[in-house]
């Protein structure tokens, strides 16, 4: 039975600081499995791409931008998922850019807090179960 793209997990939108780090996340469906790809400003974005890292996952993807920079990428990111069967199913999310000093000292406050946490959470999970495995983590708010 074939089964047409629906995307099951939306990217959301997102707020960051200039120069900082934002990941996107989408999940589809369908049969066949579809393709999932992301475009900025209607254009393809592939992982040539100096800024860009896309990560394929079971029916998803992941596109982290790192540095974020405020005048290229304040704007609508979308998820493209493509089988081939009826239209591709396309869900969007605007990435808003700040200027450090926009931000409040609070939230610059808070950010380092979490950041500091969730180092401390990696090295520990790192230390504790084996030092030679490499760990990777993605931290997003869903």
């Amino acid at each position: 039975m074939v089964d047409s793209p629906k995307i099951t997990l939306a990217p959301r939108d997102q707020r960051v600081i200039d120069g900082g780090v934002v990941s996107f996340f989408c999940k589809s469906s369908g049969n066949p499995a579809p393709d999932v790809y992301w475009r900025k400003a209607g254009r393809r974005i592939t992982t040539g791409r100096q800024r860009y890292v896309v990560v394929d996952m079971p029916h998803g993807s992941v596109l982290r931008v790192e540095p974020v920079k405020s005048r290229r990428d304040d704007s609508v990111v979308e998820c493209v998922a493509d089988n081939g069967i009826g239209e591709p199913s396309v869900a969007s999310a605007k990435l808003h850019v700040y200027a450090e000093e926009q931000c409040t000292s609070y939230s610059i406050l808070s950010f380092r807090v979490h950041v500091k946490l969730l180092y401390r959470i990696l090295r520990n999970a790192v230390t504790t179960v084996n030092p030679f495995t490499p760990t990777v983590a993605i931290w997003a708010q869903l």
